[in-house]
Parts: structure tokens; sequence; C-alpha cells
């Protein structure tokens, strides 16, 4: 993503990902951060993203097909990086630092993230609700997890 013609994006144009595009990961939860001393780490979102997953799905054992309920086992992978919005805000006087005090690691760098997990869909009357639970395995120490995930609907 880039800004149209010579303007820059803004902080919210940025992509925000978590677990749309890897499970076990919060919203927001993955990509460059503010780690500007003092602040509460927040995520910055980048123009850039990929990801990747694979999942399989399979009938329980000894529940009526007509149930509609099934297991799901999945991998996912993906990252986020490249944030280009502004660094320095002048009517505050602060600024934004994407670079690790403690371990000296840029945030903003494409760091892939990944994770395995099961959940199980139940096709309801009122749409697909699943849980997903999901063990992250290569992850950022600022990254944000969520191993437990209930959701609905269907995803495009």
């Amino acid at each position: 993503m880039t800004g149209w013609g010579d303007k820059n994006l803004r902080m919210l144009d940025h992509f925000q990902m978590g677990p749309n595009l890897v499970r076990g990961f919060a919203t927001a939860g993955i990509g460059p951060r503010d780690l500007t001393v003092g602040t509460s780490n927040d995520a910055l979102g980048g123009t850039m993203y990929w990801g990747a997953s694979l999942e399989t799905q399979v009938p329980i054992y000894g529940v009526p097909k007509d149930f509609g309920m099934r297991l799901a086992f999945f991998a996912d992978a993906g990252s986020v990086w490249n944030y280009t919005g502004q660094r320095f805000f002048p009517a505050t006087a602060t600024s934004v630092t994407t670079v690790d005090p403690f371990t000296g690691v840029d945030t903003n760098n494409m760091t892939i993230r990944a994770s395995v997990g099961a959940g199980i869909i139940w096709d309801s009357p009122f749409g697909p609700i699943r849980i997903d639970y999901s063990f992250p395995y290569l992850k950022d120490p600022n990254d944000r997890t969520q191993q437990l995930r209930f959701s609905g609907g269907t995803r495009f």
C-alpha cells in the first residue's frame, strides 16, 4: 500500500493484522509497534503483508453428520511490515520508534509469525460458529497473542 501522489499514509491507514492473518495472535497483535520508552507499545501497522494458511477439516466420530459439527486442524504463517507513517508529532513533541531499546530488534522488519492449532466448527442455524485454540511458535517478543478465539460467520 502506498499514498496517492506525494502524500504519506496516515497511521490509521496502515494494515493492522492479527487473527485474520495468523490465528493465535490478538487483533493488531503482529507487525511494527511503537516501542518508545514510556508508551504502551501500540501497533503501528505496515504497508505490506503476506499470509498463508493450511487447514483440514474432519467429521467428529460419533456425531451425526446432520448436526454440522467437525474438527479443524490448521497451520498459519504471515507477516506485516514496512511502517511508513509519521514518526514525529510536533503538537505533542513526541516521536515513534520501532526499535526495542532492550534487544535492539527493529519490529518494522518482515518477521515471520507462525502458529498451529485445532478448532471445532458448528454449522449452526445462525451461520458457522467456530472455536480455535492456537499455539504461536514463531513470534516477535513484542507481539500480542490470543490462543483461544471464538468467531462466527464466513471468511472470504
